[in-house]
């Protein structure tokens, strides 16, 4: 697995499952970059020129060789805990 150089969740603060993901963040002490999707639709639209889609939350993961976007809060907080 390549080593991540960059994470950052692209998120809205009203969703309760964005919340969960912030939650399991908070709890494993974990620092990344946080867009909020709702506030500024610049992060909106990055996330969807590059996966067609605008649900959230959705983490994408950057390492040297790849970028990777992660949908669903249940898949994200297991590789969140996996870190």
């Amino acid at each position: 697995m390549a080593k991540v150089e960059n994470i950052a969740l692209y998120y809205k603060p009203m969703c309760p499952f964005c919340q969960k993901v912030l939650r399991v963040k908070d709890d494993l002490g974990l620092e990344f970059d946080l867009c909020d999707t709702a506030a500024n639709s610049e992060f909106a639209e990055e996330q969807v020129a590059a996966t067609g889609k605008k649900t959230v939350p959705c983490l994408k993961i950057t390492t040297a060789d790849d970028v990777q976007w992660m949908y669903e809060s249940g898949d994200i907080c297991e590789y969140l805990k996996g870190l």
